[in-house]
């Protein structure tokens, strides 16, 4: 239970809006603060959600998705490291 908290909180999540001439866009940066491969898949809507984009991310790596829509986005996280079991 901790190394699932650990993972959690290992991640950190920043939204970044900015304003442009043609609107809005906001932007999520992911990063991996542990040993284990990520992959996280961010989906749109309530409920189980439509899938918006999986990313993969290494260990200690990090990677930023663009929405050019608005609405409600969540994430939905899997690590992975060899020999020990998936944490969710």
């Amino acid at each position: 239970m901790k190394f699932i908290l650990k993972i959690i909180l290992s991640v950190s999540f920043m939204f970044l809006v900015t304003t442009e001439i043609s609107g809005q866009q906001a932007s999520l940066t992911i990063e991996n603060n542990s040993q284990r491969t990520m992959t996280v898949k961010v989906m749109k809507g309530a409920g189980k959600g439509k899938l918006h984009k999986v990313v993969t991310i290494s260990s200690y790596g990090a990677d930023t998705i663009y929405f050019s829509e608005s609405g409600q986005y969540f994430t939905k996280t899997k690590g992975v490291l060899k020999g020990r079991n998936p944490v969710f």
